[in-house]
Parts: C-alpha cells; sequence; structure tokens
C-alpha cells in the first residue's frame, strides 16, 4: 500500500502493488476479530486507490449499518463518498451524522475527528477551533497530532502547517497506518512529507 501510493501520486503504475496490498489485506481479514472493523480501517482506502469507490462505499456502508453510533466510520464513509465524487447530498448526510454522534463530546479525539468532519465540509473557521481545543487538552498526544496534520492537509493553503504538524506527530510516535491515511494523500509529491516520514 505505502510503495502503490507513492507510484500513483508520481504517475507510475502502481497496479501490482495496490493488487498485492489488497491481497494482503483480505487474508489479514480472515484473522481479524471485527471484520468490518478490518474492513473499514485497510481495504477500504486500497479499493479506493485502485479506483474502486463502490467496493469501498460497499464495505463502509455495511460496517456503519452493523454499528450505527461510530463516527469515525460514518467519516470514513462520507470521504469515500466523496473522493469518488458522489452527489454532495450522500456524502454531506455521511458527514452530518459523524458530527452529529460527535457532538457534546469533549475528548480530546473526538474533537479532533469533529475538526476533520467540519474540513470535509468545508467548515473552515469550525474545524480550527475545534482542533485547537483538541490541541489544548492534549498537546503532546500522537493521535491529536496526526489528525490536525490531516485536517491542515485537506485544506488549501495549509500544506505548511500540515508539515509541521506531522513531524511533530512522527517524533512522538512513528504510525505507518497515521501516515498512509487517504487525508494526507494531496501531500505525496511533496518532498518535505517523504523527508518528514523517512527520516531517521
Amino acid at each position: 500500500n505505502y510503495r502503490g501510493q507513492f507510484a500513483a501520486v508520481n504517475g507510475y503504475d502502481a497496479g501490482d502493488e495496490f493488487a498485492a496490498a489488497a491481497a494482503e489485506f483480505a487474508a489479514g481479514a480472515k484473522l481479524a476479530r471485527d471484520r468490518t472493523l478490518y474492513t473499514a480501517m485497510f481495504n477500504a482506502d486500497v479499493y479506493v486507490y485502485r479506483q474502486q469507490h463502490d467496493r469501498a462505499v460497499e464495505l463502509l456502508t455495511d460496517r456503519v449499518a452493523r454499528v450505527r453510533e461510530s463516527a469515525m466510520d460514518f467519516y470514513r464513509l462520507g470521504r469515500v463518498l466523496q473522493s469518488g465524487g458522489r452527489p454532495a447530498p450522500e456524502w454531506q448526510e455521511a458527514l452530518h451524522r459523524a458530527a452529529s454522534l460527535l457532538q457534546g463530546r469533549t475528548d480530546p479525539p473526538s474533537l479532533a475527528l469533529l475538526a476533520l468532519v467540519h474540513t470535509r465540509l468545508g467548515e473552515y473557521k469550525e474545524a480550527a477551533a475545534t482542533s485547537a481545543r483538541a490541541m489544548a487538552a492534549a498537546p503532546g498526544d500522537a493521535r491529536i497530532l496526526y489528525a490536525t496534520a490531516r485536517m491542515h492537509a485537506l485544506q488549501r493553503g495549509s500544506d505548511a502547517q500540515a508539515l509541521e504538524v506531522l513531524n511533530r506527530a512522527v517524533d512522538k510516535r512513528y504510525e505507518l497506518v497515521e501516515i498512509l491515511d487517504m487525508d494526507f494523500f494531496n501531500l505525496r509529491t511533496d518532498p518535505a512529507f517523504l523527508a518528514a516520514i523517512t527520516r531517521r
């Protein structure tokens, strides 16, 4: 998956890499305690990179039907619908559902996720304010740093902020799953992104 993503954004054929990733993730799903969670976290993104958005949507729709109170899964569904070019009401419905599940929650991970939801909905002021609350509550938490970097990566003109926060996150804890998150896709061709995730 890692090699395929970088090949794709640099104009190289990533087909074999993504096919291999899909096969390995499928094998892993057989061993997972919660297969729908596993496929929502891993398989769906690979299908997006393989331009198989319908399959990713199918996996995530199944997931949210089973776990109706998961804001993260509704966020994942919303962003796949959005990136796949589905009509705005479809992806907005999923993102608004995620937002409604997060309303009133004040723990830093929930605030960081809500900031991502606001960003995907184009609500940048709300995103910045919510992210600031998450960062203030847990300034050294790697999860919050990665989520904040993802938020900036999604906002046009915020690449510098995304990379600055990403470097701080990597300093705290290197998390390949976080780095591979599709929210970072727009930064893949930036040499500073590669430097941030490959430095020793």
